[in-house]
């Protein structure tokens, strides 16, 4: 009966075990799937925070791309904080300056000295307009005008 008994025991140990053995490892399934879950969770608050990171700094540079030629936080006279304002304006000031600086590159060195005299002469008369947009936006296309005629010649 000693036998006997001590088989049981055994069986019920070992059943124990096995039992013991299914719990540890559902729980060790449910404790890995529950990280994997956080894991994924912060992964897409990762991403999500990610895009919302680009899109503001992208929101925060298409608000910058007025696209002025000078500093607007450096901006004194009527004319440049009227361009600052204006998106037209900041464009126009920008195709101006690409313009001018592709002109400058293909031009002999006297010619370039004369240019920038040229450039400083716009800025003067532009600065006449105060803040009058129409008469800034029509500078602008007129000394356009004058540099496209000018890389036709050099081109």
């Amino acid at each position: 009966m000693d036998t006997v008994h001590a088989s049981v025991i055994e069986t019920d140990e070992t059943n124990h075990l096995e039992t013991n053995h299914l719990d540890r490892t559902r729980t060790g399934r449910l404790v890995t799937m529950w990280l994997a879950a956080r894991f994924r969770h912060a992964v897409f608050k990762g991403v999500l925070a990610a895009g919302l990171l680009a899109l503001l700094i992208t929101a925060y540079g298409i608000g910058q791309l007025k696209a002025q030629s000078f500093n607007c936080h450096q901006a004194h006279h009527p004319d440049e904080r009227t361009i600052c304002h204006d998106p037209l304006l900041g464009r126009l000031d920008e195709e101006l300056a690409s313009m001018y600086r592709r002109l400058l590159l293909r031009l002999p060195k006297e010619e370039g000295e004369q240019l920038y005299k040229e450039e400083d002469a716009f800025v003067i008369l532009r600065s006449r307009c105060g803040a009058q947009r129409a008469c800034i936006e029509e500078s602008y296309h007129r000394r356009i005008r004058e540099l496209e005629e000018a890389l036709g010649k050099h081109e």
